[in-house]
């Protein structure tokens, strides 16, 4: 309670150098306040960016890895069965 009392304290002493109402100055404040949060978490997001792109990239490569190596399984087995011929074959995978 002894803080909260402080930061009423503080309010009133800035509200009557400034002449602005209690009311304006708290809103004016919360607005300030909600700015500085926004432009720490922006500092933030940019240091993890970096590391989802590179979890992103290993990703993309493992899964390539994997579509190449059904496309030569089944290529193989399909390549095998009589009167096949020759085969290609393309998986495509969906993001869902």
């Amino acid at each position: 309670m002894k803080n909260i009392g402080k930061i009423v304290d503080i309010l009133n002493r800035i509200s009557e150098k400034t002449g602005l109402d209690k009311k304006y100055l708290a809103v004016i404040l919360l607005f300030a306040s909600g700015l500085v949060l926004l432009v720490i978490s922006s500092f933030s997001e940019g240091e993890s960016n970096g590391v989802k792109a590179e979890q992103t990239t290993a990703y993309n490569v493992s899964v390539n890895d994997y579509v190449s190596g059904l496309e030569e399984r089944i290529t193989s087995i399909i390549s095998s069965i009589d009167g096949a011929g020759a085969t290609q074959v393309m998986i495509t995978l969906d993001n869902s």
